[in-house]
């Protein structure tokens, strides 16, 4: 789309250096960073908003993710990813061998918390568990992420 910024960004009319890169995700500095550290990370095929998602990006975002915590460690901050399959029935388990670990756990929701209490179950006081969370739809953005995350490992 010739109106996106995001589009001119990956087909180079607007230059800039990325940190990322492969077939299908791009990632660079905001060049008007909020955080710390400020990243964005954005697929190259043209999607408006998450709202207009579907099935086959699926891979794409998962990806997305990946990518999100690969750059935090190169920015010195450890992370992991758990994503539910399910949520019926809960993965109490698998939980539960990440809390035993020790290590913080940052839930991120786009609720104030219908999920946390369940991971707190989960883990059973092992590992500390802490709620990033929006209401309303709105989605917590990256740098919102890395700051939290940040925040709670004291960096």
């Amino acid at each position: 789309m010739s109106d996106c910024v995001f589009c001119s960004i990956v087909s180079g009319q607007i230059p800039t250096t990325f940190l990322y890169e492969d077939e299908e995700i791009v990632a660079f500095r905001d060049i008007n960073p909020r955080a710390p550290v400020h990243i964005l990370i954005i697929p190259k095929k043209h999607i408006p908003s998450l709202a207009q998602t579907s099935e086959e990006d699926l891979a794409l975002l998962g990806r997305m993710c990946l990518v999100v915590r690969q750059l935090a460690e190169k920015e010195g901050i450890r992370l992991g990813i758990f994503r539910p399959i399910t949520l019926w029935p809960f993965p109490y388990e698998a939980l539960g061998k990440i809390g035993e670990r020790g290590k913080p756990i940052l839930t991120v929701e786009m609720s104030l918390g219908q999920l946390v209490e369940d991971i707190r179950l989960s883990v059973l006081g092992k590992a500390p568990v802490h709620l990033l969370g929006h209401c309303g739809g709105v989605i917590p953005s990256e740098e919102e992420v890395f700051a939290e995350a940040k925040k709670i490992l004291g960096k």
